[in-house]
């Protein structure tokens, strides 16, 4: 049995939450294909680990109230530091920068610019459902990535 992805429990939990009438189905459906493709579209990011968000005002909640529909989106996470190793001195230094992103290109691609501005240290990951799945090795998409320069 397949487990069923958070994007379709929050689809679920969206239409659930709202008062009856206060979601128009047949127009999510026709323009977006789905209530997920609808929470897709219009979720706001939330940064971390591919964390998406959508509010449902007070005015369409079955309670009367504002509440958040929260779910996880399939990305990649780049990490990498401003110093080599041998230079990091504070916490800060020690502490990598995160840059989570869907498209998997588009990651090569930023990959590519920070290593061209002496960013070090470039990690790349797969996450789903706000998990770690693998690491990926970057060499294996970019040239000459990894060699001593």
């Amino acid at each position: 049995m397949s487990k069923q992805k958070s994007i379709d429990l929050a689809a679920q939990e969206f239409v659930n939450r709202h008062k009856k009438g206060h979601l128009n189905s047949d127009h999510i459906e026709k323009v977006y294909g789905s209530v997920a493709g609808y929470l897709r579209n219009h979720g706001s990011d939330r940064g971390d680990r591919g964390l998406q968000d959508i509010e449902i005002a007070s005015w369409n909640h079955k309670d009367g109230w504002t509440d958040t529909v929260e779910w996880f989106e399939d990305t990649y996470q780049i990490g990498y530091y401003r110093l080599p190793i041998e230079e990091r001195v504070t916490s800060e230094d020690h502490t990598p920068e995160l840059n989570f992103n869907p498209d998997f290109d588009s990651c090569l691609d930023h990959i590519e610019e920070l290593r061209a501005e002496g960013y070090c240290d470039i990690s790349m990951h797969e996450v789903s459902e706000g998990e770690f799945v693998s690491e990926i090795r970057i060499e294996d998409y970019i040239d000459g990535f990894g060699e001593v320069v």
